[in-house]
This record gives C-alpha cells, sequence and structure tokens, in this order.
C-alpha cells in the first residue's frame, strides 16, 4: 500500500510541476502544443 502511495503523490509532484511550466509559457504568449 505505501508503495502505491508513494507513486500517487510522485505524480501529483510531476504535475504540478509541469502545469507551472504551462501556466509559465502561457503568461509569457508562447503557444502550448502538448501539456506533458
Amino acid at each position: 500500500m505505501s508503495i502505491i502511495l508513494a507513486i500517487l503523490i510522485f505524480s501529483l509532484i510531476i504535475i504540478i510541476h509541469e502545469l507551472g511550466h504551462f501556466l509559465l509559457a502561457k503568461y509569457n504568449g508562447i503557444t502550448v502544443l502538448e501539456f506533458s
């Protein structure tokens, strides 16, 4: 169970990190073709 929880937490951290890139690009007027 702790491994599943660790994977979920790690995934959430990555999503938040990538969302930061996405929002900063949008803020600076850069076209975003893919959120990954």
